[in-house]
Formats: structure tokens, C-alpha cells, sequence
């Protein structure tokens, strides 16, 4: 998004499995979600269009606002998507084990997929 932010994460939150989910198909997902998991509470009642087209992966957003269309070519998309998810297991386990950090997943359903193996 040219150097943009996608929304407010002070505000919203996003479900990695809606997200994960994204990588291998088409459909309507809630990526962008309130920090309680409910979509709903943060006024998002449209999830994100995700059309998959050759190499490229689509995103049409029109909840929150701006509506806006978003480009990714796929194994980007995908690398990036995975990536995160380990940073993210590797940043609660830097946590865990420093005793000035405490680090709070959410929404609580992403919990599961970055929890300590």
C-alpha cells in the first residue's frame, strides 16, 4: 500500500487462521478483527475478498475503510504469511523467558497457532 497501513492495529487485531486459510483458496475471509475475535464488535461486518488468479492473490477491502484493492504475488504472500507466524512463536518465547515481559496474544483464537511447541 505504498508505505500505508492496511488499518488501525491499535484498534483491530488479525485472525492468522483466517489468514493462513487465505493462502490456498478464494472466498470471504475475516482477516481484519476486533482484539476480542468477534469481527462484528469492531464494526467489520464484510470480510476480506481473496481471489486467487494465476501467481497473484487479490484483496478487495471495504470494511474498515477505506475500500481499497491489494496485489500479493503468491509464494511472497505465502512466505511472508509463515514468517510472521514464526516470528511470532519466536517472539513469546523470548517473553517467556524474560522476566520484565509479559506478551498477551489476540485475538484469543491466534493463540493456538503461535503457542510454544
Amino acid at each position: 500500500m505504498n508505505g500505508q497501513r492496511l488499518t488501525d492495529f491499535t484498534y483491530y487485531a488479525v485472525d492468522l487462521k483466517e489468514l493462513i486459510q487465505s493462502i490456498d483458496r478464494d472466498g470471504q475471509f475475516y482477516i481484519i478483527t476486533c482484539w476480542c475475535g468477534v469481527p462484528e464488535c469492531a464494526g467489520v461486518n464484510k470480510g476480506v475478498d481473496v481471489l486467487h488468479n494465476q501467481d497473484l492473490i487479490r484483496w478487495t477491502v471495504t470494511q474498515p475503510a477505506p475500500s481499497r484493492t491489494l496485489t500479493f504475488e503468491q509464494k511472497m504472500y505465502e512466505n511472508a504469511i509463515r514468517t510472521a507466524v514464526k516470528q511470532g512463536k519466536k517472539l513469546i518465547a523470548q517473553a517467556k523467558y524474560s522476566s520484565n515481559q509479559n506478551l498477551e496474544v489476540v485475538p484469543m483464537q491466534n493463540e493456538g497457532l503461535i503457542a510454544l511447541e
